[in-house]
């Protein structure tokens, strides 16, 4: 496995979500919060194939939000 193609392909997904994100279409805004939260998931995901432990490639709490799934799950770990 190539992992530095791997995370090109998976950074160049963001990217395609990222130009999603910025089109004026109805359906989209109505996604835009899940698609944001895709987005920066793809980049954590990046990150864990570049080698970075999950702890760091996720950040903090706070990056995703105290009150999301995701920034409640980061401020429980231990």
């Amino acid at each position: 496995m190539d992992s530095k193609k791997l995370a090109a392909a998976i950074r160049e997904m963001k990217a395609k979500v990222d130009v999603i994100m910025d089109a004026d279409v109805p359906e989209v805004e109505a996604v835009r919060e899940d698609l944001r939260d895709a987005k920066d998931l793809l980049g954590v995901l990046a990150h864990i194939v570049d080698g970075k432990p999950i702890d760091k490639a996720f950040g903090s709490p706070g990056d995703w939000g105290y009150g999301t799934e995701i920034g409640a799950a980061l401020a429980s770990r231990g």
